[in-house]
């Protein structure tokens, strides 16, 4: 049986194929003329109106997505100056409404036009400023802005453990520090061996992310905090032989 995301691709699969299949019926001799655009247009529409149906059903998702993507194929039709701002404001829209795809669409049309360099700072501060923080830092780690990023690993340092690796090379200090005291949290939280082996699985993390010593301090540490929680114990007794393994096979 599939999950509901693997129908949601399969879904979107036949609408990217339908609206392939209307745009090689338009042009002729490599020439889309007037009733070419016309039969796309018409094609579009009939796409729009057979998925309409799943807005009524309540799938308001897959009925925007694919209104969506048969907005930024109408944009890609045109060929003017003026359709080309068209193609970035209904980019632009789409980003900010919080489908990050459109990202790497916008960047790709503001740096065809040549103005990338001179609007990508404004932007990610409006990115920063209007998206959720998840998405904001996929675009910085994406763009390597390294500084902004450890910024908001700050204010959200459970994503350390999504970024510590990205981060440790330049900023190994920060990232240990942050890393140590999101797995301290944890283990006060954590009262069951699921949890146990959440805590152990960061202490790995920042292992591999070379604060070795710092792993092993941590795990020291937590033993003698919690020595009465013999299931704990257990899962970091289980790290330490699989850290010390890593250290042979790194050394070999």
């Amino acid at each position: 049986m599939k999950s509901k995301s693997e129908e949601f691709k399969t879904a979107m699969a036949i609408i990217r194929e339908r609206i392939a299949t209307a745009k090689r019926s338009g042009p002729h001799g490599g020439f889309i003329d007037y009733h070419g655009y016309i039969s796309v247009c018409h094609d579009f529409i009939n796409i729009l109106e057979d998925e309409g149906k799943a807005a009524e059903q309540g799938n308001y998702a897959f009925a925007y997505s694919v209104a969506a993507l048969i907005q930024i194929n109408c944009a890609k039709l045109a060929g003017t100056a003026d359709d080309a701002e068209k193609k970035i404001e209904s980019a632009e829209d789409l980003l900010f409404r919080f489908d990050i795809r459109y990202y790497d669409v916008l960047k790709e049309l503001l740096s065809e036009k040549g103005v990338w360099e001179q609007e990508y700072s404004g932007l990610l501060t409006r990115i920063g400023d209007n998206l959720p923080y998840h998405m904001y830092m996929g675009i910085l780690s994406k763009e390597k802005e390294i500084h902004k990023l450890l910024n908001e690993v700050h204010k959200y340092p459970a994503t350390v453990f999504t970024y510590g690796k990205h981060l440790s090379a330049e900023f190994p200090d920060a990232v240990y520090e942050i890393c140590l005291d999101e797995i301290r949290k944890q283990a006060v939280e954590a009262d069951n061996r699921i949890k146990y082996k959440k805590v152990c699985g960061s202490i790995k993390n920042l292992f591999e992310y070379g604060g070795v010593v710092e792993a092993d301090n941590i795990i020291v540490e937590l033993k003698e905090k919690y020595p009465r929680r013999p299931a704990f114990l257990d899962e970091l007794n289980s790290l330490t032989v699989k850290l010390s393994k890593k250290r042979h096979t790194a050394k070999s």
